[in-house]
């Protein structure tokens, strides 16, 4: 898959923020979420994708930001008035709920997949027209297969 083509996957919340870390501390020593915390989980959620759908971070990066650019304005406002905030905070519930992800629970798992089934994949999603080219730059190229009976 191209980093272009997630834009055409289904977007879904994330559920799961439960490796949300708390380093920042107050005074008395209580634990908060800083906006630090939040910048690691998000940076990690989004290396996951990349990692699934078999994209590079860096080019999945862009699309993934801008896709959560409601979610980065909410963040700013909320450490611009807290240096952090508890996990139970009803604005940081409200935060959590607005970052988005590609839905990779359909996606096949790159990891798996031979380089060839992953070609043969990539080449049933072309058009007959793109198909056809394939098969006439491919006519170029001879090959002999000889097999020997021992």
């Amino acid at each position: 898959m191209y980093a272009n083509e997630v834009k055409n996957l289904k977007w879904v919340s994330v559920l799961d923020w439960s490796e949300l870390t708390m380093t920042h501390f107050n005074r008395w020593d209580k634990a908060f979420v800083g906006q630090t915390d939040v910048d690691s989980f998000v940076e990690n959620v989004f290396k996951d994708v990349a990692r699934k759908l078999n994209i590079p971070y860096t080019e999945l990066e862009p699309i993934l930001n801008e896709e959560n650019s409601a979610f980065y304005s909410t963040k700013e406002r909320l450490f611009k008035k807290y240096s952090g905030v508890s996990k139970d905070y009803l604005r940081l519930l409200e935060l959590e709920k607005m970052l988005r992800i590609p839905d990779v629970t359909s996606v096949p798992d790159s990891t798996t997949q031979s380089n060839v089934e992953k070609f043969l994949a990539d080449f049933s999603a072309l058009n007959d027209r793109e198909k056809l080219e394939i098969l006439q730059r491919l006519e170029t190229v001879s090959v002999k297969v000889e097999f020997f009976a021992k």
